[in-house]
């Protein structure tokens, strides 16, 4: 349940946990825990709100409810129903209900009191969230490792994290760029329902073929603990039952858009 902290770690000092994977993936977190709190509650980071892209197959309320607001973007009939969601530290709840969204690929951000921010990426997951006591506990979850963007003192081998965002969302860019209108609409949709693994399988193969394409950065003693990251977490993840035979973003998306 949302809210359980299995980790000891007192929410009050941090306002988030990062949880790892048992097993199965080398690098990025299993589950993201953030613990909304009032600007006055405590010192230090104190998150406010979470903000992410979320979809559902109906359209959700367009006014504010509670302590979540919602701006849809609304799809032909049928289709799932794209929006900018934020979970506020006010929500107006009985304490113990849970609510559940499913969350597009891209940047989770946890707002700060004091105006920073911690951002997260997701490949595409849910965001669960109840009233705790004077608290908002909310879970971000996937089936893909989860990114931390924010992470302090990302030495070389957490620059692969980067790496893979970089060039999948660069990819996403490249072939939305290509088509509009209603067709644009319905890629962003099929974007927000393909497997998480699969977009992360898209990002993992793409940086690992860029260094592939530039043998010569591999001389370079700087890049060794980058390039060992992305090949062992390429290794596992071939090894699972869920890698695609063509990890192209084409291919994971489907048919033609």
């Amino acid at each position: 349940m949302v809210g359980d902290n299995p980790t000891g770690i007192d929410p009050a000092e941090l306002g988030y946990v990062f949880h790892p994977f048992a097993d199965g993936f080398s690098i990025g977190y299993a589950e993201l825990d953030v613990f909304l709190g009032a600007p006055d509650q405590a010192e230090g980071f104190v998150p406010t709100q979470v903000q992410a892209i979320t979809w559902a197959n109906s359209a959700p309320d367009r006014e504010p409810s509670g302590g979540v607001e919602n701006g849809a973007d609304n799809g032909p009939a049928g289709g799932p129903v794209m929006a900018r969601t934020t979970i506020a530290a006010h929500l107006a709840t009985p304490s113990g209900d849970e609510t559940t969204q499913k969350v597009a690929p891209g940047i989770v951000t946890v707002d700060n009191k004091d105006g920073g921010a911690l951002q997260a990426y997701c490949f595409g997951g849910s965001l669960a969230y109840r009233q705790a006591g004077n608290r908002v506990a909310c879970r971000l979850t996937s089936p893909a490792p989860i990114f931390n963007l924010s992470e302090e003192g990302l030495d070389l081998s957490g620059n692969s994290v980067l790496r893979v965002v970089d060039v999948l969302e660069s990819e996403i860019a490249t072939m939305r760029a290509e088509i509009s209108g209603d067709r644009e609409l319905t890629f962003e949709q099929r974007l927000a329902r393909t497997d998480p693994r699969l977009l992360y399988a898209v990002g993992l193969d793409l940086a690992y073929r860029s260094f592939q394409a530039q043998s010569e950065i591999l001389r370079t003693e700087h890049y060794w603990d980058e390039y060992g990251v992305l090949a062992r977490a390429l290794q596992e993840a071939r090894q699972s039952a869920w890698w695609p035979e063509d990890a192209s973003l084409a291919a994971v998306l489907g048919k033609t858009i």
